[in-house]
């Protein structure tokens, strides 16, 4: 094969490879931003369960005050 050919293909691979490892980059940061956001939302799905039990439980001690 001759070297011109050789050097064209290895130029190739290289390009082709570091186009795969951007692209790999790209969706483990995607990945991770995805995460970060189902990590957030649960926190705050959390912490408003919190807040409404609370709330219930003042609710009903205000409830049994009215009743007595």
């Amino acid at each position: 094969m001759p070297p011109n050919v050789k050097r064209k293909g290895k130029e190739f691979m290289l390009k082709l490879l570091q186009h795969w490892t951007c692209a790999l980059q790209e969706l483990e940061e995607e990945s991770s931003a995805y995460a970060i956001a189902a990590n957030q939302t649960m926190a705050m799905i959390n912490r408003l369960q919190e807040e409404k039990a609370a709330m219930q439980m003042e609710a009903l001690q205000y409830q049994r005050m009215m009743e007595e």
